[in-house]
C-alpha cells in the first residue's frame, strides 16, 4: 500500500499511512492462541517483519507457528486386567 507517512503530510494520509499497525494488531489479536484441534498446538507469532522495497510499497510479514502430533507410528496397546505390581526397595 502506497501511503505518506512523512513527518510533513497531512494528518489525514498519516493517519491512513498507520492504519496498517491497527491491522497488525488485529491480525494477532485473532490468531495467536488459537486453536481447533487436540492434533494442533495453538498458534504463536514467531515473527513480525517488514519487508524492505525500493518502490514505496509497505509489506509486513507475519509469522505464526504451530506443532502438529502425529500418533499414527505410536505402537498399539492394551490396557492389563487384574495386574499387581510391587515394588521392594533393597539396600546396597
Amino acid at each position: 500500500k502506497l501511503t505518506n507517512s512523512s513527518g510533513k503530510a497531512p494528518a489525514g494520509q498519516k493517519t491512513a499511512a498507520f492504519a496498517i499497525f491497527t491491522t497488525l494488531k488485529n491480525i494477532y489479536k485473532a490468531l495467536h492462541g488459537f486453536t481447533n484441534s487436540d492434533a494442533y498446538s495453538a498458534l504463536i507469532r514467531i515473527s513480525n517483519n517488514r519487508i524492505k522495497r525500493d518502490d514505496g510499497v509497505r509489506i509486513y510479514e507475519v509469522v505464526f507457528t504451530t506443532e502438529y502430533k502425529d500418533n499414527s507410528a505410536m505402537p498399539v496397546t492394551q490396557k492389563a486386567n487384574n495386574v499387581t505390581v510391587k515394588i521392594t526397595a533393597e539396600k546396597l
